[in-house]
């Protein structure tokens, strides 16, 4: 059976280059995802720090 002529390359082709933008997408969002509690830490210590040098 011949599949060349019937676009099931094509397909296939297709099929693996949205699977592959899909990855990228959910990798930025996992990138960004992992970068909110350090984030967060961050100003928690710019806070706690700030508080310790301000004269009161």
């Amino acid at each position: 059976m011949l599949l060349s002529g019937c676009g099931y390359n094509d397909f296939q082709r297709q099929d693996e280059g949205v699977k592959a933008g899909w990855s990228e997408v959910l990798n930025q969002y996992q990138r960004r995802a992992d970068l909110i509690p350090n984030l967060v830490a961050t100003v928690k210590g710019e806070a706690g720090l700030s508080r310790t040098r301000s004269p009161r």
